[in-house]
């Protein structure tokens, strides 16, 4: 028998990683540093986290064979096993209280409540066309898919970030926004979806979030415009985030460096919403500063009736029942969100009726 040809690849589609999109999204040099040139921050992190999804999945598969959401206890110390080994008993304490906390909670989500898995750690490709006619192709796995009692999608994926993930982060994340426009595009689906977050390390659910249809057009154009970009861009410019502290060029980003002094911003009286928002992107380097701003921009919207557009933003105050998260200082508390307004409507809705 012949050897078998390797089959040829498609004319006019290139394949990407959305981890690497988004990266390119947030700071151009930043992600060619780490996903171009290698040079990424070593984390362990990023290392246990691989472990910690291993064990997570072997966990949702279990429970989805059962027929209850019920876990053997042997089963759930087996995945936990996975866990040893690394050398950090307090990561690994934790992480394995987390477990069996989720196992549990899920039995009774299952059990008592009617929510069903649908997928767990499944395979996804999506495809978006540019205007030059090539195709772009996202592929990559779901961590977990589930059915609430009303029949509704949620996108749930499992963070093991060192960062407390807030939903902002939630808001902007483009993995989820991809698995709400790939299920729709399978399954012509137009109702209601929802992404969630589980913070593994923090104990801490973020959402969920609405994932409607608009949030599935944006994540194409969104795919559309960095694909373009990373194609004619020649000079990158850096740009601040969250996540800046991790980059290996940070001690010598004139960017940051910018807005770390800007005394123009610790001076202004009458701060304007593009000011919050780049300051809310630096929040772990700056959270003196954006508080700082974030009080006078909320004398502003007081004085304008609790809300302000501006620039393309939006931001109003909203008094809800919180608790214990980086935004839950007391309950009930007062709220400042600024969103692009042409992201559409948020989920208050649904904090509301649940009470959140």
């Amino acid at each position: 028998m012949s050897p078998r040809k390797p089959k040829p690849k498609t004319a006019g589609i290139r394949s990407l990683d959305f981890t690497k999109m988004q990266a390119f999204g947030m700071c151009p040099p930043g992600y060619r540093a780490e996903h171009v040139e290698g040079r990424r921050v070593e984390s362990p992190f990023r290392d246990f986290g691989g472990v910690v999804h291993e064990a997570i999945e072997e966990v949702n598969r279990k429970i989805k064979a059962s027929k209850n959401g019920q876990i053997d206890a042997r089963d759930l110390e087996k995945a936990k096993r996975r866990l040893a080994g690394w050398g950090r008993f307090a990561w690994y304490e934790r992480a394995c209280a987390w477990l069996t906390n989720y196992a549990q909670r899920m039995h009774e989500m299952i059990a008592d409540d009617g929510w069903k898995i649908v997928a767990v750690e499944e395979k996804f490709a999506i495809e978006v066309v540019l205007d030059s006619g090539e195709i772009i192709r996202l592929a990559g796995k779901m961590d977990l898919e589930l059915e609430n009692p009303e029949g509704e999608p949620v996108f749930v994926e499992f963070k093991t970030w060192g960062e407390i993930p807030t939903e902002e982060d939630l808001e902007d994340d483009l993995q989820g926004s991809v698995y709400n426009a790939l299920r729709r595009r399978r399954d012509n689906y137009l109702g209601v979806a929802w992404r969630l977050w589980y913070s593994v390390f923090h104990d801490k659910q973020v959402g969920p979030v609405k994932a409607d249809v608009e949030n599935a057009n944006d994540a194409e154009r969104f795919v559309k415009e960095m694909a373009e970009r990373m194609d004619a861009e020649k000079d990158w410019e850096p740009r601040t985030n969250k996540f800046c502290k991790g980059c290996p060029d940070l001690a010598s980003c004139a960017a940051t460096a910018r807005l770390v002094r800007a005394g123009g911003v610790q001076n202004v009286t009458e701060p304007k919403l593009a000011e919050y928002v780049k300051l809310g992107a630096q929040a772990t380097l700056l959270g003196d500063l954006r508080e700082t701003v974030r009080g006078l921009l909320v004398g502003r919207l007081e004085e304008a009736g609790g809300e302000l557009t501006e620039d393309g933003l939006r931001a109003h105050l909203h008094d809800v029942k919180g608790g214990a998260t980086v935004h839950y200082v007391t309950k009930p508390y007062t709220k400042l969100e600024v969103k692009p307004a042409t992201l559409g409507e948020r989920t208050n809705a649904l904090r509301a009726q649940n009470g959140h």
